[in-house]
């Protein structure tokens, strides 16, 4: 569909048509909309990072909105052409009765349509069938539902620390998943974090803490306004409810979790003690509010669904700030780093080992 609009396009402004004011307009903007759509379509398909193809999907719905406009171009082109005609006898009845009844038909299922699409966007995607295995991990935490003030619902998983002791203070770790466990079974997203191994008994012997693993809804991500409340609004709570060391709040996450691991250690300034992204990206001009922040980023040199330049931009704008963030790049290695993560030596005795300065 793009390419056929692509061509008529270009036919519009290669013709005599060009002469016409509305139809070289026509003719240009079509060629504008369609070459960005069939960008937007090479890409989606070249990026499988969840963040990216929500930012695509987008821009796409946009386009798609753009091209119901440019159908009234040829409204207005119309009635342009009546107006400089003698008459409106010189046309046909039949033919403006007829012309101007299709028009309002076709405008009309082209909002109906648009309308639909942007319901269907909106609505969940099918529940899929969890596996036994993502089911028994997820069965190792507490199961909750947590709602904002402004109504929004946010499905987690908690693990409190092994032989919890209400007068001692814990650290909490901030578990994001990456964009394959987006929904509302709230299971998925255990697998899909690093608390499983986190969870594991020796982890816990040394290292002793409240695990908090919630779970992005579909079509949303860490970085929306309403989930990124919703998650400050349930550390608030857990604070009030358990005994949790302020100093000590960790995130970590993979993916589209080390999209978020960026965003919540750029976007909140003084609330996280040390933060380990992987394969993720952020924002270079937030910085300045990471001064305080330990990190340690993960990459693989070879990732073909989020660059490594994400990363390595994040660290040398820290570093140009004046910071001090560790870097461990794979080298050859692709998007699946995250056993290797795990298994870094040391990067758990780090983790827990960070504490934010007053």
């Amino acid at each position: 569909m793009s390419a056929a609009n692509l061509f008529l396009g270009v036919s519009l402004v290669v013709s005599k048509s060009r002469d016409q004011f509305w139809l070289k307009w026509i003719g240009i903007a079509s060629i504008c909309v369609d070459i960005a759509q069939i960008a937007l379509l090479i890409w989606y398909n070249v990026f499988a990072d969840f963040q990216m193809k929500v930012m695509l999907s987008q821009a796409d719905f946009v386009l798609s909105w753009l091209m119901v406009a440019i159908t009234g171009l040829w409204i207005i082109h119309f009635v342009s052409e009546v107006n400089a005609s003698k008459s409106l006898n010189s046309i046909p009845r039949a033919s403006l009765v007829g012309f101007i009844l299709v028009s309002v038909i076709v405008s009309y299922f082209s909002i109906s349509l648009g309308a639909d699409f942007y319901e269907e966007s909106r609505a969940p995607l099918p529940v899929r069938n969890l596996s036994a295995t993502e089911r028994a991990l997820a069965d190792r935490f507490e199961s909750h539902l947590f709602e904002s003030i402004d109504g929004e619902k946010l499905p987690y998983r908690l693990m409190k620390p092994l032989n919890y002791d209400s007068t001692q203070k814990y650290p909490v770790v901030l578990c994001l998943h990456h964009g394959g466990a987006h929904g509302r079974d709230n299971a998925a997203q255990v697998q899909a974090s690093y608390a499983p191994v986190l969870a594991n008994y020796n982890n816990r012997r040394n290292h002793p803490a409240f695990l908090l693993i919630p779970q992005c809804e579909v079509g949303k991500v860490w970085m929306d306004p309403d989930v990124d409340s919703a998650i400050m609004e349930l550390m608030a709570s857990l604070e009030k409810e358990y005994s949790i060391d302020a100093l000590r709040r960790y995130v970590i996450g993979e993916s589209g979790g080390g999209y978020g691991s960026w965003h919540f250690i750029g976007n909140h300034p003084g609330m996280f003690a040390a933060a380990i992204p992987v394969c993720g990206g952020g924002e270079e001009g937030l910085v300045e509010n990471m001064a305080d922040v330990s990190i340690w980023a993960f990459h693989g040199s070879d990732d073909l669904l989020v660059p490594v330049s994400y990363s390595r931009k994040m660290v040398n704008a820290l570093r140009k700030a004046g910071s001090k963030p560790r870097y461990t790049e794979f080298a050859g290695a692709d998007h699946y780093i995250g056993k290797r993560v795990a298994e870094t030596p040391g990067v758990w005795d780090w983790l827990f080992m960070q504490r934010r300065k007053i």
